[in-house]
């Protein structure tokens, strides 16, 4: 009897979740599924005294099994995929490796959907709002594509679209991650849900292209306002006659990746002038101007040939201005004493800092700081050294016991902090990809005394 009442109930549930949910149900369940299968491989294999090559299996093995999840799942897990992707001076190389797939374009949804979402969105068809718009995406993201067209005056843009299930999804993905934070934070002892609400809102703010829009020209005021970058940065202007909330159209921008080093060289470009200005931009956002774009992946900046100058000088276009953080003016302060502390060895305004956001080990906060090890006493010429594998294995294996005294309190943690780290990890990722042509950490010491 139980059997015949489970078995259409599980068929009935099934086929809501697949058509009508969204897919919400089973997106989720893999991915506690997954959360369970991954925590009982680290508590039991993940020990100082396994040897390298079995702990390299490991992270192989689990990095493998985010990797699953995160393609079946797609939507904003293939934005939490590429976040692991970028995060090669905190997490084993491995899940660099594993997840640089999710680095390339996401699957696309059909014209069909994209036609639908315009008329909902705007009223029209696109044949009708735009003289050509092209049925095939010239790039698909996590939450969006973009598809080129032109407007009626000729003027070339491009259009992004959102995808039709991120909505649906969006509540439903959130819960899960808040979900899977505490069950890490129980698993491993290590207590980070309380930073899941800071990112949770900030998800949702990103699905609004609206509030892009004015991020976008925020941020160009900014650039704007700045000598040092008004003529090495460009951000593309918004056309709001065709931006809704879902449907976001900005003046179309050519370029090549600022991570494609091999098409740099090939278009003449001194790869560590274009790196200098992508630092010189974000320094100043966290130091100086408080309004942070926090998604620079490579995918986001591109490089061009700065009309005004000779060639080979790059001019650097910013796109995808859905995450911001602005920070409160007495953070950006502490920022700006934390860096110059930092660079100059004091360690006792270090210590000042870190007690205002109840940071209890100095020492541990400053190298996952510098992603990179930390000691009193270092020079600056110590700091800006190359990191050694053996210390990036050391901080690795270090990194749950010393992640409880960091997180002494972690109410006074400024919400910030984690959005901003996340920029200054995306940062440091690029710089490496590139061979690390800039002496990063001496560059945002400089912005960090100017902020001041």
């Amino acid at each position: 009897r139980t059997a015949t009442v489970a078995t259409p109930l599980a068929c009935g549930l099934y086929a809501w979740d697949r058509w009508y949910g969204a897919e919400v149900l089973s997106r989720n369940g893999r991915a506690l599924l997954a959360a369970g299968l991954i925590t009982a491989d680290y508590k039991l294999n993940f020990r100082a005294d396994q040897p390298p090559e079995a702990l390299s299996e490991l992270h192989k093995r689990v990095a493998e099994r985010v990797l699953r999840v995160c393609q079946r799942n797609g939507g904003l897990y293939i934005k939490f995929g590429q976040a692991l992707a970028l995060q090669s001076a905190v997490l084993p190389p491995e899940y660099n490796r594993v997840m640089q797939v999710l680095l390339d374009d996401a699957p696309s949804v059909p014209y069909a959907q994209v036609e639908q979402i315009l008329r909902e969105e705007l009223g029209q068809s696109p044949d009708e709002l735009f003289l050509n718009f092209s049925h095939t995406p010239v790039a698909s993201a996590s939450i969006a594509q973009v598809h080129r067209a032109q407007l009626s005056d000729g003027t070339q843009v491009a259009v992004k679209v959102q995808k039709p299930t991120i909505r649906p999804q969006m509540d439903w993905d959130l819960r899960a991650y808040a979900l899977l934070t505490k069950f890490f934070e129980w698993a491993f002892e290590l207590p980070v849900s309380s930073f899941a609400e800071t990112v949770q809102d900030h998800l949702r703010q990103e699905t609004d292209f609206i509030r892009e829009g004015r991020n976008a020209e925020a941020c160009a005021r900014a650039i704007q306002d700045e000598p040092r970058l008004r003529d090495r940065v460009y951000v593309p202007r918004i056309f709001w006659e065709h931006t809704a909330g879902r449907v976001l159209t900005a003046e179309w921008a050519e370029g090549r990746r600022l991570a494609d080093a091999p098409a740099l060289t090939e278009a003449g470009f001194d790869m560590a002038e274009a790196m200098r200005i992508m630092v010189d931009l974000f320094a100043h956002q966290i130091f100086v101007s408080g309004f942070v774009h926090c998604d620079p992946h490579p995918g986001n900046l591109l490089v061009r040939q700065d009309p005004r100058r000779s060639r080979g000088k790059p001019m650097l276009v910013l796109l995808d201005h859905g995450l911001y953080v602005r920070c409160r003016p007495s953070f950006r302060q502490e920022q700006c004493r934390l860096w110059t502390a930092l660079f100059t060895n004091d360690h006792e305004a270090l210590r000042t800092v870190c007690e205002a956001w109840g940071i209890g080990d100095v020492t541990t906060f400053a190298s996952a700081t510098l992603m990179r090890p930390y000691r009193a006493g270092q020079s600056a010429a110590e700091l800006s050294a190359p990191v050694q594998a053996r210390d990036v294995y050391a901080l690795q294996m270090q990194a749950k016991e010393r992640a409880r005294t960091v997180l002494a309190n972690e109410q006074r943690i400024p919400y910030e902090l984690v959005l901003v780290a996340r920029n200054m990890n995306m940062v440091r990722a690029c710089n490496q990809a590139l061979g690390s042509p800039v002496n990063r950490i001496g560059v945002m010491a400089d912005w960090a005394a100017r902020g001041l």
